[in-house]
């Protein structure tokens, strides 16, 4: 049985040697990158002599998160005042807004505080808005408050970027599963961006030199 038997030591992308954060705005990690403030949330990047080579078979995916000997995890954290590392949730789940990274599962959550419930009420999605690169859409069941008492009520709980428009507030049936019971973030963003092109109209990128409102 001992013969049949191949052994092999493997590292999640939590075993590292080194990482660092990269605040939003700024080029890729490198010695004269500046680390974001104590507090201030940045994407984590890792590397180390544990960290994968790549993605097998799939250089296009191990190009997206591998980049000057960085491993780009996915993941936003920020670090204390001793250093230490905390994690915050995943880039996925944040919307980059005038240049600010605005937390889904935040706004969510505070939502939710607003409400006075505990069973999940409201799902966050980022969609693209030309102003500000993106904007805050809220999906959300029946609760009996309008749009406008929601956000009256985020207002000194979330930073004022955090907090959406009433008029990106929508009503649905329920959200999006999956079958193991998660949410379908996937089918969430869809959902987002169609019901959003309904009541505005499509997204279109403004072309150089055209004048904006």
């Amino acid at each position: 049985l001992q013969d049949s038997l191949r052994i092999f030591l493997a590292y999640m992308a939590t075993a590292v040697v080194f990482y660092t954060l990269k605040p939003a705005g700024f080029p890729p990690a490198g010695p004269d990158a500046p680390l974001p403030m104590p507090g201030q949330e940045g994407l984590v990047l890792i590397k180390g002599p544990h960290v994968m080579p790549g993605y097998y078979r799939d250089d296009i995916r191990t190009g997206e998160v591998l980049k000057d000997g960085w491993y780009y995890s996915g993941d936003m954290g920020f670090r204390d005042r001793d250093g230490f590392l905390f994690l915050t949730g995943r880039m996925s789940r944040f919307s980059k807004i005038a240049g600010e990274m605005v937390s889904h599962g935040l706004v969510e959550e505070k939502l939710q505080e607003v409400f006075g419930k505990l069973e999940r009420h409201f799902v966050v999605a980022g969609v693209p808005e030309i102003r500000f690169g993106e904007k805050l859409v809220v999906l959300y069941r029946e609760v009996g408050m309008t749009p406008e008492e929601l956000s009256r009520g985020l207002r000194g709980l979330v930073p004022g970027i955090a907090v959406p428009k009433q008029v990106n507030y929508y009503l649905v049936d329920d959200f999006p599963i999956l079958g193991s019971g998660k949410l379908d973030l996937k089918a969430v963003q869809q959902l987002a961006l169609k019901l959003d092109a309904e009541r505005h109209g499509s997204f279109e990128s403004p072309k150089r030199g055209a004048a904006r409102e």
